[in-house]
């Protein structure tokens, strides 16, 4: 599939839960299109107001990340 410039593509009706396993592959283009490209797992509420996800993101430059997007962030001092 390739898809762009950004998107969240999910189906309420699917779930999972208990160990499970994702894999995706990513082709690099001579030109880029986008600064990183990634996948999102475990996401709920994606379309409330309480969304959380876990992401993976791959850069241009062969950088990587891996973060957890949650309904709120709370700083304490």
């Amino acid at each position: 599939m390739e898809s762009g410039p950004a998107a969240i593509y999910w189906n309420a009706a699917n779930t999972a839960s208990g160990a499970y396993t994702i894999s995706v592959t990513l082709g690099v283009r001579s030109t880029p299109l986008h600064d990183a490209v990634g996948i999102i797992w475990g996401g709920s509420d994606l379309s409330g107001d309480k969304v959380s996800y876990g992401y993976f993101l791959v850069y241009g430059d062969g950088g990587f990340t891996v973060k957890h997007r949650g309904e709120r962030l709370v700083l304490s001092h």
